[in-house]
């Protein structure tokens, strides 16, 4: 999935729909498990974003964030950040 830039949310959605058959040949914990994969991909879409940031795209190494420049270096528009 790295390969395609996706974010982790994307990452847990496919992991998720890939452990639905599992989940349904539970027994009485079959709501349990259904309801904590729901909170993890909703968990995980907080991963993808950075307060303040312009754009942030996923390569396959790293997480980029780009921010506007804050105008005190001239010829200075954006500054990106890795993480």
């Amino acid at each position: 999935m790295s390969r395609f830039y996706q974010p982790p949310v994307v990452w847990i959605a496919v992991l998720t729909v890939l452990l639905l058959p599992f989940i349904y040949r539970g027994g009485r914990e079959r709501w349990m498990n259904l309801v904590l994969l729901i909170a993890v991909v909703g968990l995980a879409i907080p991963a993808g974003w950075t307060r303040g940031s312009r754009e942030v795209v996923w390569s396959p190494y790293q997480k980029l964030s780009v921010f506007a420049g804050d105008g005190r270096e001239p010829g200075v528009n954006y500054v990106v950040t890795v993480k």
